[in-house]
């Protein structure tokens, strides 16, 4: 048989073994999820339906508990697969910041492009789109209207540990609770349904305690409020061990063993009634869990269901079924043949380049049992065939998941194949035999226009730009570790090095496509070296003013927002934040506060006592200080949220005529203590109106940086370590 035929043959084998996979999962995932379903007695009928030919790209709605009560927080998806069907939105996503319904907070440019971005809903939902871009084509923000939209409400959401889901189909399971979001107001149909606190003023926010035993009367309650009611069966194979289980509804004995399923339901019933092969019997289960033998069964298929009834029932409260396959027994030959084909199953099916590489992806080979098979990785760029390295190993078939994950890991160690990593776009994993053929896998590095390429020549960082822009030549700045907010603009030539003299920030810029990455020196002796603790870092002295700040919250956005390749790039980039923190605070703060800002900064602890002489001396002054003391919160107690609302309260004194913002003065002030760059994307109107508020009354910046520095001299004690204060996980 020729090469190209065997090849040809394998390849469609493993086609359908992964497609029969594919929809074996489909079939039991949506069995899982409609068995025993019980609807309620209306429930208008929509049809908002758009065909879609991509990924569905639909934002979630989560509950997140609070001090002040509920709050509806949407959770943005990855929609970048919208690009790819649609490349003419790459520069929209990139340029433009994206509103969204329900809220007044304008998302920064290409947040639409990173998957898990949270914003807060405060305000009531419009009939228009859920998330339009700021000036972008009617074309563009079409597409974004027609594949990112949330269902109407009322919304149910399962409750646990403080943190409410979405229910699809809005049902409810015995010994669960819930929270229904909704326009409308109930009365008290029952005491299990109480009314909470929430942060959508115009949606109603109920509390629904669901028993461990449902009634007829407690069904009918949720019919009242449009919510099903489902009661589940599991089932799963017990006793002697089968043959086999897909998790979800076949299960495989051998001939002669006994069938023993074990079944467990949501709420307490009366009796089964099981019926095999068209054939009913009758089983009393005394509790929830119970273990049910089926006897033996001849060799074949037999389709095996179960209904579940209650005491007062003629209907089934649930059902579920399962098919059990009983096999003859047989011995496998100790080896394959040659007859047989090689078949490579991988998971993910199509893996990432940083999956590849960390060891995240399962690679399972199946052929001849027994017979030896080459491994070989390629790494290997887009614009060019030949590879930039590869290299070798062996192994005997079946090659499992954790062999195949030792081999690539041995054949990447080699320092030939390392030093060339950063510049592949391509791993490729192969495993051959010379009379069977070669299956593959190939993982890819995602696109970008630009990627920096960071290594080492000597003590000195070297950097490579990666330039896919097709003519375009980008420009290149320096911004170096000891001024980091002074630009240096340096000469580029396709496919040139830069070596540079020192720790920086490396920026690139093309066609309003920007990266940055933070390099480092090889040699590092101390934390001098990284610039991470008592190195010299020079940022230019600025005046208190309202363009000032608005100047550094950029410059801080960009450190922080910039590539960082190792730990050292990490600490670089963290010493510059901090100062850029302590230049805000001793230009707004006063001189007495710069100077304890600039000490703090450089031997890295100040006593409290210190600190508190110059918050402020005059009564109204001192009085607002002890109430920022008595409110400090502990690491372990640590909740942004409500340290923001004590906070706000304390110095409301300070805030201006009311303008609409999504965030308050007081979590301007901590946010631009803690992490500047936080308030980047803020509304100009809101960032004018808080800045100007805060330089005018710079206490409350003072007092701010106090809670930080509080927090982190707290946590630096309870944990025992001197590392440099990451600021507050702000969203």
């Amino acid at each position: 048989m020729l090469q190209s035929t065997v090849r040809q043959i394998v390849s469609d084998l493993s086609f359908e073994r992964t497609a029969r996979t594919f929809l074996r999962e489909a079939q039991a995932a949506t069995r899982t999820s409609f068995i025993g379903l019980r609807s309620p007695a209306s429930r208008p009928a929509t049809d908002n339906r758009v065909e879609r030919s991509i990924d569905v790209v639909d934002p979630k709605l989560r509950l997140l508990r609070s001090a002040g009560g509920w709050r509806l927080v949407l959770e943005l998806q990855d929609l970048s697969s919208l690009t790819q069907r649609y490349p003419e939105m790459i520069e929209d996503f990139s340029q433009r910041r994206c509103r969204v319904n329900g809220t007044q907070q304008a998302l920064a440019r290409s947040a639409l492009l990173w998957p898990g971005r949270w914003v807060e809903l405060t305000e009531p939902l419009s009939d228009g789109p859920l998330l339009q871009l700021i000036g972008a084509s009617d074309r563009t923000n079409g597409h974004l209207s027609d594949y990112c939209r949330l269902p109407p409400p009322p919304w149910l959401f399962r409750v646990q540990d403080g943190e409410g889901f979405v229910v699809l189909g809005r049902f409810v399971r015995p010994a669960s609770r819930y929270i229904l979001v909704t326009p409308d107001e109930f009365p008290a149909a029952s005491p299990m349904v109480e009314l909470n606190a929430g942060s959508v003023s115009d949606l109603n926010f109920y509390m629904i305690e669901v028993p461990d035993d449902v009634t007829d009367a407690d069904i009918e309650v949720w019919d009242s409020l449009a919510i099903a009611t489902q009661t589940a069966i599991r089932v799963w194979p017990a006793g002697l061990a089968n043959a086999g289980w897909n998790g979800a509804d076949v299960a495989v004995w051998l001939d002669g063993d006994p069938v023993i399923i074990g079944l467990e339901t949501d709420r307490k019933v009366d009796h089964l009634i099981i019926t095999i092969n068209g054939n009913a019997q009758r089983a009393v289960i005394e509790d929830r869990q119970a273990f049910l033998d089926l006897g033996t069964l001849p060799v074949g298929h037999h389709n095996v269901d179960f209904e579940a009834f209650a005491s007062d029932s003629t209907t089934p409260v649930a059902k579920e079924s399962i098919r059990v396959d009983i096999r003859p027994r047989s011995i496998r030959p100790g080896s394959g043949s040659l007859r047989e084909g090689l078949l490579l199953l991988t998971s993910p099916s199509a893996p990432s380049l940083t999956e590849m590489l960390s060891g995240a992806v399962e690679i399972e080979v199946l052929g001849p049992r027994g017979e030896s098979v080459t491994g070989r990785v390629a790494l290997l760029s887009r614009d060019r065939e030949v590879p930039l390295a590869e290299n070798e190993g062996s192994a005997r078939l079946p090659v499992s998941i954790d062999e195949s994950r030792r081999l690539v890991s041995r054949m990447l160690r080699p320092e030939s194949i390392h030093r060339h990593l950063e510049k592949s776009d391509i791993v490729r994993v192969s495993f051959g035999h010379r009379d069977i053929g070669t299956v593959e896998v190939s993982a890819e590095r995602p696109f970008t226009p630009l990627r920096w390429i960071v290594s080492h020549d000597d003590a000195h960082p070297v950097a490579e730009l990666v330039d896919n822009m097709d003519g375009v030549i980008p420009e290149v700045a320096f911004r170096p570790l000891s001024q980091p907010d002074s630009e240096y603009r340096l000469d580029y030539d396709d496919g040139m090095a830069f070596r540079l003299p020192d720790s920086g920030l490396l920026t690139a810029t093309a066609n309003d496509f920007s990266i940055s990455t933070v390099v480092t020196p090889a040699t590092i002796r101390d934390f001098a070296d990284l610039g991470a603790r008592g190195s010299t870092i020079e940022i230019e002295r600025r005046k208190s003013s309202v363009d000032s700040l608005q100047e550094l919250v950029d410059l801080a956005s960009l450190w922080r927002m910039a590539d960082k390749p190792d730990l050292n790039a990490s600490l670089v980039a963290r010493r510059v934040l901090q100062a850029i923190s302590v230049e805000i605070a001793a230009g707004i703060g006063g001189k007495y506060w710069a100077g304890l800002e600039h000490r703090r900064f450089k031997i890295g602890k100040i006593s409290d006592n210190e600190m508190i002489g110059a918050l402020g001396v005059s009564l109204s002054q001192q009085s607002t200080i002890e109430a920022v003391r008595r409110s400090l919160p502990t690491p372990e107690s640590m909740n942004l949220h409500d340290l923001v609302a004590t906070f706000s309260s304390i110095i409301q004194w300070a805030e201006s005529s009311p303008v609409h913002s999504d965030i308050s003065l007081g979590e301007f002030c901590l946010r631009v203590a803690s992490q500047p760059s936080s308030v980047v994307d803020l509304a100009s109107d809101a960032f004018q109106r808080h800045a100007t508020s805060m330089i005018e009354h710079p206490i409350t910046l003072r007092l701010a940086r106090y809670i930080v520095f509080r927090v982190d001299d707290v946590r630096a004690a309870e944990f025992r370590t001197e590392a440099p204060y990451e600021g507050f996980a702000w969203n």
